[in-house]
């Protein structure tokens, strides 16, 4: 298996319209060029957009028995590291996305390349990858670091084959939500108790029409607590300041969640870990300086309106 390795960094992910970057792929000591393009502008990633910005790479042949596979094995992960090469300070870490697949085991030799986009809220960013000048075969692994990306929020990634024949060719759709943007890590031993930790949280009204009616939904992304705290489920209440009984509540593992259909009204966020391991000492996880066991913090956000 050979590894290919393309790295996106901040100055390319603020650009505002198609632009074009050679980048190099080290295979076994041999350097190969590819291409890689990229918009933050929506009106770019249309389908007749990108065929007209790169019509070697979408145009399809006059063949309906052409046969493309979806990408294998996509997976993308959240990360986060400092940004030295790009001036950032020491200690400031961002939030990023590594992206990696196979190529498809079926129809490969149609293969021109791969377009990935990312949605996020109301927004879409396309990455458009040219392969139509390698040579490569269907263990050759492909990785992306997209990076840096925007803190606290939810993306979702969706990866295609090209060019695009069936709607069939895309891979399922992968979800991440991403940390604070500029994090200053705390050393372990200067940490709160882990039962005063809270969170960072950002919103977003999303706005989902149909027909002549417009259903509103309430998007959730919220910060990463520190790895020695051991949370990984939490629990998010959604609060009408318009009718006291009007909670509805949720559990979450991916730091992200969205509550569907949200009536016009005034709401509170609240959401706090969950401790499955509550009042059991040495073994709890919501506890003070003195290692006791108790109730941890909740985090709470007021006075969000949906119109």
């Amino acid at each position: 298996m050979r590894n290919f390795k393309l790295y996106i960094c901040a100055f390319l992910l603020t650009s505002t319209s198609f632009s074009k970057a050679a980048f190099r792929v080290y295979n076994e000591q041999t350097i190969r060029p590819w291409t890689m393009h990229f918009s933050v502008t929506a009106q770019d990633c249309t389908p007749a957009g990108l065929l007209m910005a790169f019509p070697t790479i979408y145009s399809r042949q006059n063949n309906a028995n052409v046969q493309i596979e979806p990408a294998r094995n996509f997976i993308v992960n959240q990360t986060e590291r400092e940004a030295l090469e790009l001036g950032a300070p020491k200690n400031r870490f961002y939030p990023g996305a590594l992206v990696s697949f196979l190529p498809p085991q079926n129809g490969l030799n149609h293969v021109t390349g791969y377009e990935l986009i990312l949605k996020r809220n109301n927004s879409k960013f396309c990455v458009v990858l040219d392969f139509s000048n390698i040579r490569w075969n269907s263990e050759d692994e492909i990785e992306l670091e997209l990076f840096p990306m925007q803190g606290l929020s939810h993306y979702q990634v969706i990866l295609s084959t090209l060019p695009k024949y069936r709607p069939e060719q895309a891979s399922p759709v992968q979800h991440i939500a991403t940390s604070e943007f500029g994090r200053i890590q705390t050393p372990a031993a200067q940490l709160l108790p882990s039962a005063n930790w809270f969170a960072a949280v950002s919103y977003y009204i999303i706005n989902n029409r149909n027909d002549d009616t417009v259903r509103r939904s309430l998007e959730i992304v919220f910060s990463r607590p520190p790895r020695e705290y051991n949370f990984d489920q939490f629990e998010i209440a959604l609060v009408s300041r318009n009718n006291g009984r009007g909670i509805r509540k949720a559990v979450t593992g991916d730091f992200y969640y969205v509550f569907e259909d949200v009536p016009t009204g005034v709401y509170k966020i609240m959401l706090w870990p969950i401790d499955e391991y509550f009042s059991q000492p040495g073994r709890c996880l919501c506890q003070l300086a003195d290692g006791a066991c108790t109730n941890c913090v909740a985090t709470a956000v007021e006075g969000i309106t949906v119109p």
